[in-house]
């Protein structure tokens, strides 16, 4: 299943490759990304990335999946699309 997440205003696409059986955890790797062409317009070819960084987001009281370790206000996952998006502003 595709994810996001975001850091500030840039996102991230990710794959789901685990769910434990409550639906609490979930497991989620950051899939390949690339520009489809070279002029800045935020048009990425995205790829699943089998050795991408897993990182592992559990579920809060908030109704968010959020990042392992952050408060319920941190770095969310989003889940059911993959979307990139980078800011060349900052």
């Amino acid at each position: 299943m595709g994810a996001t997440t975001s850091y500030g205003v840039d996102s991230l696409p990710m794959t789901v490759i685990a769910v434990n059986k409550s639906g609490k955890t979930i497991h989620a790797q950051r899939d390949s990304t690339r520009p489809e062409d070279h002029t800045m317009n935020n048009r990425w070819i995205i790829e699943q990335d089998p050795s991408g960084i897993i990182e592992v987001f559990t579920l809060r009281n908030n109704g968010r999946y959020v990042l392992k370790g952050d408060s319920q206000n941190g770095r969310a996952l989003s889940l059911g699309h993959r979307h990139m998006w980078y800011s060349y502003e900052f």
